[in-house]
């Protein structure tokens, strides 16, 4: 096979095998679906003491990340699970023994030698570990056995190990052995230290609004020692053209004049490297245009500035504007419009084409096949006709040669007889879709009006600020340490008003549009049911379907389909495991999904344990 590399990450997932896949599982049963999957993988031979002796050791190693489910923390708890199925030692002398005619197996043999060989090795790291001092060297890089076990049986970690053993005379000097290395195993100590490291988007979030306290903190110090006109923020795009006018004006200045005493004012370190980064690019500009200068003066003239297109001097290839996006009706398409949406449901036109070209009335019957089931001309003499009349307690037999072989026809038929109960039902909850979809439709207009109401409130509150800005002197305060006047609170408490409202009435239209699914969803099962039952009631009326009494096997609760034995088998097993042991339901779901790959890939598993056994250990 593949030649992996092994390596190893220091505080993080520690050694590990290069190229092997990582699957990211979301649930107990996933996990263990991958640990079945690698264990039908496994290589296995039969001899005198194992009908199935694995041929290779196995490791399946989980990585658990931990963080705080309330999400202020930003660190993260990594650990890793090591999982190791050692391959029992064996003595060829009992295993491949000939004595009885039995031919011994090259390969067996071979194999046998490398995991005796392998088990050895780690027997070495086991017992250099156990020495007292800890000083001893560790020969770890004998083996990849060894090697990938490096931080499982002597790192930062706790281990466990299981010795199996046979309970027979004959096989006693195997069992001491194997309680040698468990007692070996058992004097190892190793310490134990959390591997913990940082999610950098949420310590990025922290650290800003750490920022952000702390330059609060020093706008009340300044404000209490009379320090104004410090500000702690970013220079703006105006306060830098501003602070460059003066720049200019500095080295416009006389050396020694009292313009240039006054042209700056050094009031905080921030200032000072600002302007010295406005002087830096002065400096730069300055030397730019020299060269240009310099290249002009060998070539030709000297032309300033940026020079339009001709396309954008005459105006030419300019996309016309719609406006502001979000004020007009729909999405917009490609830049060229807007869609206006989709017509109602009460826009239906009065005929319809269908695929063949024929007309099709709206208001007429609606063909099962193509699930329509709304009000046609003849639920008028549905309602006309008693439910207990005697077309609805007629079998479908009693039907034959009165049923006519046109669907639609008998469709309508069906309903006001046999299925006048089921119809009017149908008729009935769709009717509450209706009037729930009407409902949501006005409170979604109230939102909207709610949102209208916020962003004009958030927009005068924004001028508001805007306008105590440009009234504040230059280098002020920042926003939130600014009083608040009488109108800017009446605005403010009518935004909040807004948005109170705005979250109740989204609260409400979720959970309506939640109870609208779930109805929808009944419509469906009474359309699909109704349909069944005119089929079958209409294929028995023909004398295409025999009539079974209304027999049949259960129904599934979840799809609606008929469950055979085997189903229904299942189904009860489910039922039990989940009231006796609930937390073995994943167990036994993984178990069961190893059964059937073993008995649908029987072929393939075996062919594929003979592959890795002809190319050797």
């Amino acid at each position: 096979g593949p030649n992996f590399e092994i390596a190893e990450e220091k505080n993080g997932k520690g050694t590990f095998v290069r190229g092997l896949n990582e699957v990211e599982v979301a649930s107990e049963q996933e996990a263990l679906n991958f640990l079945y999957s690698g264990e039908l993988a496994r290589t296995t031979s039969k001899h005198k003491l194992n009908r199935k002796s694995n041929r290779s050791h196995c490791i399946f190693t989980l990585y658990i990340q931990q963080r705080a489910r309330s999400g202020v923390s930003e660190r993260i708890i990594a650990s890793k699970l090591n999982l190791v199925d050692l391959a029992g030692s064996e003595r060829l002398k009992k295993t491949l023994d000939d004595s009885d005619g039995v031919t011994i197996d090259a390969t067996t043999k071979k194999e046998s030698m490398y995991i005796n060989q392998s088990l050895t090795y780690l027997e070495q790291c086991v017992v250099a570990l156990s020495k007292k001092g800890g000083n001893s060297y560790v020969p770890y890089r004998q083996t990849k056995l060894t090697n990938v076990l490096k931080d499982s049986i002597g790192g930062n970690c706790n281990t466990l190990m299981i010795a199996n053993m046979w309970g027979e005379e004959s096989h006693l000097e195997e069992t001491i052995s194997t309680l040698r290395l468990a007692a070996r195993m058992m004097r190892v100590q190793n310490e134990t230290s959390k591997v913990e490291s940082f999610d950098d988007a949420m310590l990025v979030k922290k650290l800003t609004k750490e920022v952000k306290e702390l330059k609060q903190e020093l706008l009340m110090h300044d404000a209490m020692v009379e320090r104004s006109g410090i500000v702690y923020d970013d220079y703006t795009p105006e306060q830098k053209l501003e602070l460059r006018e003066r720049i200019t004006k500095f080295l416009a200045a006389e050396l020694g004049s009292d313009e240039e005493y006054d042209a700056i004012s050094l009031s905080s370190v921030r200032q000072m490297r600002e302007i010295l980064n406005q002087f830096k690019r002065i400096s730069l500009e300055k030397d730019v245009y020299i060269k240009r200068a310099e290249t002009a003066a060998r070539t030709g003239p000297l032309t300033g500035g940026m020079e339009t297109s001709g396309a954008e001097a005459k105006g030419e290839g300019v996309v016309p504007s719609f406006g502001d996006a979000k004020d007009a009706v729909g999405d917009l398409m490609g830049g060229d419009g807007f869609a206006l949406g989709m017509a109602g449901d009460s826009l239906r036109p009065s005929q319809m084409d269908d695929i063949s070209g024929s007309p099709t009335r709206s208001t007429g019957g609606a063909s099962p096949s193509r699930g329509g089931f709304e009000r046609d001309s003849s639920y008028e003499a549905q309602e006309k006709t008693p439910s207990s009349g005697p077309g609805a307690t007629r079998t479908a037999s009693e039907f034959k040669g009165e049923v006519p072989e046109d669907k639609e026809e008998a469709f309508a038929l069906y309903k006001r007889t046999k299925g006048k109960s089921e119809n009017l039902a149908l008729l009935s909850l769709k009717a509450d879709v209706k009037s729930l979809r009407g409902k949501a439709k006005i409170l979604a207009s109230e939102c909207n009006d709610y949102k209208q109401e916020i962003d004009r409130l958030g927009s005068a509150i924004a001028s508001k600020k805007e306008k105590k800005l440009t009234q504040m002197q230059p280098g002020g305060y920042a926003d939130d340490v600014d009083v608040v006047d009488e109108e800017e609170f009446e605005l403010m408490k009518s935004q909040r008003d807004a948005k109170k409202g705005y979250k109740a009435g989204m609260s409400e239209l979720s959970d309506l549009k939640a109870r609208i699914g779930r109805m929808q969803e009944d419509v469906d099962d009474m359309k699909y049911s109704l349909l069944s039952a005119f089929d079958h009631w209409h294929g028995i009326s023909l004398g295409t379907v025999i009539d079974d009494g209304g027999g049949g096997g259960q129904h599934d609760s979840e799809t609606g389909e008929i469950m055979d034995d085997a189903e229904m088998f299942e189904k009860m097993e489910m039922e039990r495991i989940a009231k006796d042991n609930p937390e073995s339901i994943a167990f036994f779901q993984a178990q069961k999904t190893r059964r059937a790959n073993q008995t649908q890939n029987s072929l393939t598993i075996r062919q594929m344990g003979r592959n890795k056994r002809s190319v050797g250990v």
